[in-house]
């Protein structure tokens, strides 16, 4: 596990753990039974994230770009749907909380 573990990391419903590689912009998973992490999506809104959070299928990422998340729907089918979301006029994102 910690041969591929380049960078933050969050866990959803404490089972499956998600990190990104900031340098890569690469979105991982990894995979406990054959202990490997598989590559998920590569994007560069994802360079430069520091924080991410994981509930409900859903994996949001800090973006490099003040006051912006990515969003990565994790449980659609290939190729990941990303998008989106702006922080409100005048905050920056820092920390990610995610309730459900």
């Amino acid at each position: 596990m910690l041969g591929g573990w380049r960078g933050p990391a969050t866990a959803m419903d404490e089972e499956t753990i998600y990190a990104i590689d900031e340098s890569r912009g690469l979105l991982k998973k990894y995979d406990h039974v054959r202990d490997v992490w598989a590559e998920l999506v590569e994007d560069d809104r994802l360079k430069g994230s520091h924080h991410l959070a994981a509930v409900g299928g859903k994996v949001c990422i800090s973006a490099a770009k003040a006051g912006t998340i990515v969003v990565v729907d994790v449980v659609a089918p290939p190729p990941a749907r990303l998008w989106e979301v702006e922080a409100p006029p005048g905050f920056q994102v820092s920390a990610l909380h995610m309730l459900q």
